[in-house]
């Protein structure tokens, strides 16, 4: 089983406990891990595991991105569900990581994106949920190019229109190595 820790208990933990050197090497440690995609980030929801991803690319630089309020979004046509180890699985061959999803809402929200949609338009949609835990995992779906930001006027001439969605897949795993890669599941 694992254990999630949030790295502010982690730090306020160090800086009770620990000498002042001791400190410094906590951070430089941790961003060797952060650097090397050993750890992950998860979602709570009223202290239930909502969502958390992990990654899939040893090396790959993930630049953070956060959601605008007003703006739309819609969910990538390459991204899949699969189930592994009774876990139901996002994937798309444009991420840098996988979303194991551990609640029911997170498919709620899925589908609301299939069509270009809003923040508060899935809040009102799926009100059991706190707008902040929506605006992370929608926060965790952009970073990982799970969904991406909506223009009503935009061009559709994204080199990815040329790809059929098997072609892409293989590529990508293959390109990945995936099926030789230990930390790849």
């Amino acid at each position: 089983m694992q254990k999630y820790v949030c790295v502010d208990e982690l730090s306020e933990y160090f800086l009770q406990n620990a000498q002042s050197e001791n400190i410094t090497d906590f951070f430089y440690f941790f961003e060797i891990l952060k650097k090397n995609n050993f750890l992950d980030t998860a979602i709570f929801s009223d202290n239930e595991l909502f969502a958390e991803y992990r990654t899939m690319v040893e090396d790959a630089e993930i630049v953070f991105k956060i959601i605008g309020d007003s703006k739309k979004y819609v969910l990538s046509e390459f991204a899949y569900f699969r189930n592994s180890e009774n876990q139901i699985i996002l994937e798309s061959p444009l991420a840098f990581s996988k979303i194991i999803l551990h609640n029911h809402l997170c498919a709620a929200i899925l589908f609301l994106l299939s069509k270009p949609v809003d923040i508060e338009t899935i809040h009102k949609n799926v009100g059991l949920l706190n707008i902040e835990i929506i605006k992370m995992f929608l926060n965790m779906l952009f970073t990982n190019n799970f969904i991406s930001e909506y223009c009503e006027n935009q061009k559709d001439d994204n080199i990815l229109k040329q790809w059929e969605f098997h072609d892409l897949l293989f590529h990508t795993l293959s390109s990945r190595r995936t099926a030789i890669n230990p930390k790849i599941q």
